[in-house]
């Protein structure tokens, strides 16, 4: 064999295995990039997962308070409990691999839940202002206290979901 012909075989040889390497590199940058990706979907996933739960324990909390209990029309916090229920349900079973599923349900529990306070926020603000102007409480009044309470708790919730999102 020629020196020429081995220093081309040689050469080929060199080209080859920066072929290869070249391969290697792009193939880890790769699997680099799809780990990264991987990592972000999963904590999104953790975070919209901590905030559902978070919103549904508030909102859990919120149904056993008497103040609330004793100012929700007839059927509305059943109707509350029973969408929460559900809801919970759906997330131990289903157990939700994105983001976005768990974003859908909680928008679902929203579209029932944020009616109901809406209005019985309403009621509870109109009812405290149409009682203080008829004179009918005083300052120490425990029923005023308990529907200010009751607001404040309601504000507070609605302050809480226009904060999620």
């Amino acid at each position: 064999m020629k020196a020429e012909e081995m220093s081309t075989r040689a050469e080929e040889a060199m080209q080859q295995a920066e072929r290869t390497m070249q391969l290697a590199e792009d193939m880890a940058m790769k699997e680099s990039k799809q780990a990264d990706e991987l990592a972000k979907q999963a904590n999104e996933r953790t975070k919209a997962l901590h905030g559902f739960r978070n919103y549904c324990s508030t909102l859990h909390h919120t149904l056993l308070e008497s103040e609330f209990k004793d100012n929700c029309e007839d059927g509305d916090d059943e109707k509350i409990g029973k969408a929460l229920d559900r809801t919970l349900d759906w997330l131990e079973k289903a157990q939700p691999e994105g983001k976005v599923a768990l974003e859908g349900k909680q928008k679902e529990l929203k579209g029932i839940v944020n009616p109901i306070f809406t209005k019985l926020e309403t009621t509870l603000e109109q009812r405290i202002a149409d009682d203080l102007e008829a004179g009918a409480w005083r300052e120490d009044d425990l029923a005023l206290r308990e529907l200010a309470c009751a607001l404040s708790a309601l504000q507070a919730l609605q302050k809480a979901r226009s904060s999620e999102g």
